[in-house]
């Protein structure tokens, strides 16, 4: 049995994790901000060398960390500030209801349809349905 045993699948899901932000992070500098062709090569390789299936974990590690220093803090600063803003937004999605004193000033407000004065429909199956162009 060599060193590395495997991981169990939580572990394995958070490496999983891991590498997804690292490259992503690294392909969103190479879209937003102008590299360097010496950066992008870089960019490049590191995002290769992520992917890549040969090569072993603590060198995909060692990478990460010498490319984002400590990779899983800014990822958990990064989901922090995500749920911040997703609570944010629900908080101020909520619907109020209407007091019956605005919805009397307001013109622009619906307002509850009576039951007793509905309409009575002419749709009736007995009839049958012709278009009135004329």
């Amino acid at each position: 049995m060599g060193w590395a045993a495997l991981p169990d699948p939580s572990q394995a899901e958070q490496l999983a994790r891991e590498l997804a932000w690292c490259v992503e992070q690294l392909e969103l500098g190479l879209k937003m901000q102008r590299p360097s062709q010496k950066q992008k090569e870089q960019a490049v390789g590191a995002i290769r060398t992520l992917r890549s299936q040969r090569t072993p974990l603590p060198r995909k590690r060692q990478l990460m960390r010498s490319l984002f220093g400590d990779y899983r803090a800014q990822m958990e600063a990064e989901w922090q500030e995500a749920l911040r803003a997703l609570r944010t937004a629900a908080h101020s999605a909520r619907v109020q209801p209407v007091g019956e004193a605005a919805r009397r000033k307001s013109g622009r407000v619906c307002r509850p349809h009576l039951t007793g004065g509905a309409k009575p429909t002419t749709d009736t199956p007995d009839e049958e349905f012709k278009f009135n162009f004329f």
